[in-house]
Parts: C-alpha cells; structure tokens; sequence
C-alpha cells in the first residue's frame, strides 16, 4: 500500500523552538501542546495541514509517524529529528500521548491522584455495517491500493482473504492497524459482513 508521506520545509526547520530542561526530565507538563510546538508544527505542519497541529488526526497517526521518525524515513527532505525530540515524541506516546498536561504528582503509569473519576454514562448503542467499516478502517487505510474497496460486495466476497490478512499482520504493508481499527473490522466480519448497520448490544 502506499505511504503517507510526513515532509516537511527543511528552512523552516532553523526556526523550531529549542527543547527546555523540563520537557527533557519531566512529565507532568508534557503533553500534545509541547510535543506539537517542538515537533509536528516545524516539521510537519507546512505539508500536512489536514492533520498536524490537530490532537485527534494526530493520535491516530502516531503508530505510523513514531515507525517512520524511529526509522529516520521521515522527515523526508531533511535531517532526521534529533535524539532529543525523538526522545520527547518517544516519551509522549508512552506516557499514553496526553493532549492536556498532568498534576505535579503524576508519574508515568500510575493514575493522575487529583483528577476525580469520570462518571459511568449508559453504553450507548453500537451500530455496526459496511460504511462504518469503510470510513474508519478501509478507506483511511487499504483504499488508495485496493480501490475496489469501495464496493460492499466485493469487499463481501473477499472476507476470508482480508480476515486472514489483518490476523497475521500481513496488511497493510506500509502502516499498522489501530488496536480499535482491527478490532472493529474483525467484530464486523465475525458477525457476518453485513451492510446495514445492526446492533451490537
């Protein structure tokens, strides 16, 4: 499958803020406003505008951008990023990429002390069908490579190949499911493919 490409404007990237000694040994203040003024806006921004500087498109490219960075594919027409924002981008995944800063007590893996529980809300219903699939796993996803994707009933009669595919980690070639991505294309093809949306509560 293709690649998204994560370029950039190599003079631009004089300009990018310096790291400071707290983002380097902290975590408490570490978060998605840090992380996107140190890396994404200097080095992204400029030729993925749909996405960078955005937490949510971000988040859901992470696994991706955290290979290719790791792998110094990216940023493509520049110097790859330097062990400090490597380290800072690194840290920040880990930590669970929060898009807000912690308290003063937080520590990487234990829960924010002063931050009160979030009320349990009644599970809405899930309504599951072949658009859903679509528009959050195929067409983000396998579309640019396999355009007759877009068809239910193709798609219908490959179900076997694109399960067994998806299980070993086969596809995509050029990116990772999302644990939420895979886990909502298999739920659909285990019960049945269908294309109008059922319930699934």
């Amino acid at each position: 499958m293709g690649q998204v490409i994560l370029s950039c404007n190599y003079n631009e990237l004089k300009n990018a803020p310096p790291l400071t000694p707290l983002e380097k040994g902290s975590f408490k203040d570490l978060d998605f406003q840090v992380v996107n003024s140190k890396i994404f806006e200097p080095y992204c921004f400029s030729c993925h505008k749909d996405w960078s500087g955005q937490y949510a498109p971000t988040h859901q490219r992470l696994t991706e951008i955290q290979k290719l960075v790791k792998s110094n594919l990216m940023p493509k027409y520049a110097p790859p990023l330097s062990d400090d924002l490597k380290a800072l981008l690194n840290t920040w995944i880990e930590i669970g990429a929060p898009e807000f800063s912690k308290t003063d007590d937080y520590q990487p893996g234990n829960p924010d002390p002063k931050k009160p529980e979030d009320p349990k809300e009644p599970q809405e219903p899930e309504f599951l069908g072949f658009q859903k699939v679509f528009s959050e796993v195929l067409e983000p996803t396998c579309v640019h490579c396999h355009s007759t994707y877009t068809n239910y009933d193709f798609v219908k009669s490959e179900v076997p190949y694109i399960k067994e595919q998806i299980e070993t980690n086969a596809m995509p070639l050029d990116r990772d499911l999302t644990p939420k991505q895979k886990e909502l294309i298999l739920k659909w093809i285990e019960d049945g493919a269908p294309k109008d949306p059922i319930n699934l509560n």
